[in-house]
């Protein structure tokens, strides 16, 4: 990946470093281990429909979607920024973890 600095009104381009991530057995501890499998579509879900509820149910920040079922929630904010469901949080790009886990 590349950056661009600005340097006496032109610009060159100059290759970022990346550092190499380094865990101890503390971190490994702390990351558990894949005890759970994740089963898409399932969470939220009844007779294999999807539980909409407009009114008692919650965001998810990825699909949009008002459902019933489990949702991540940031730990400083309590916001709805970076609540996704369990299917989002598994398929995405954002990690594939499982939302009984995280």
């Amino acid at each position: 990946m590349e950056e661009m600095e600005k340097v006496d009104g032109t610009m060159n381009v100059k290759e970022q470093n990346w550092n190499l991530e380094t865990y101890t057995e503390d971190d490994a501890k702390q990351l558990g281990d894949y005890k759970i499998p994740c089963i898409l579509f399932r969470d939220g879900y009844e007779n294999g429909r999807r539980l909409y509820d407009k009114f008692n149910g919650r965001t998810c920040h990825q699909c949009r979607q008002k459902t019933l079922g489990l949702r991540t929630q940031c730990s400083r904010c309590k916001g709805s920024t970076g609540m996704l469901c369990g299917d989002c949080l598994y398929i995405s790009r954002h990690s594939g973890e499982y939302i009984g886990e995280a």
